[in-house]
């Protein structure tokens, strides 16, 4: 009886020293940092589960153990919490670090700067080069702000020109609430 206890507790003593030994590597392994030694572009569809996104980031050689994404994916919360679009990973980034990354959304940010003095045609044709041709009636001349607008993978012409309407929408209103009182201009 004395010798089966004992080869329990050292069976016990095995095991726990086996699944903290296995917890250490995949804790190594999961903030180690990768091989890229240049960033990569990786876009993250919309509805993707963590498993679909570990095997593109697997595919692109950029994380080692899809299984070991997942599941720490799974274990920090943050396999619910992917967010879609196109990110850049950095070169030497950790499987953590991306996790981190998707649950924040740092997406790629792309700028287009409509200057001024373009007239609304001219912004459509500037738009309709840049994204692709897209049907929409030419908006009214001043409706719309120049400035330079950020976008993302997925935008699309409409999305820009309906941000460059609300964007002179907001700066008229500013400027009529702060204009002077004596002015005759009742409109």
């Amino acid at each position: 009886m004395k010798f089966l206890l004992g080869g329990l507790v050292v069976l016990f003593s095995l095991a726990v020293i086996g699944v903290a030994g296995g917890g250490w590597f995949i804790y190594q392994e999961f903030t180690k940092p990768n091989s890229l030694d240049k960033p990569v572009i990786v876009t993250v569809p919309r509805g993707a589960n963590i498993g679909g996104v570990a095997d593109i980031l697997s595919h692109q050689k950029i994380i080692a153990s899809p299984f070991i994404f997942v599941n720490m994916g799974k274990i920090t919360g943050q396999a619910s919490k992917i967010k879609a679009g196109e990110y850049e990973m950095p070169p030497h980034i950790s499987m953590k670090e991306i996790l981190d990354l998707l649950e924040e959304g740092k997406v790629v940010q792309r700028n287009i700067t409509i200057r001024e003095g373009l007239t609304s045609y001219e912004i459509v044709n500037l738009l309709s080069q840049k994204f692709g041709e897209f049907e929409m009636e030419t908006p009214a001349e001043g409706s719309l702000l120049p400035e330079t607008y950020s976008y993302s993978k997925g935008d699309n012409a409409a999305d820009i020109i309906s941000r460059m309407s609300i964007s002179m929408t907001a700066v008229l209103n500013a400027a009529w609430e702060n204009r002077a009182d004596n002015l005759p201009i009742k409109t």
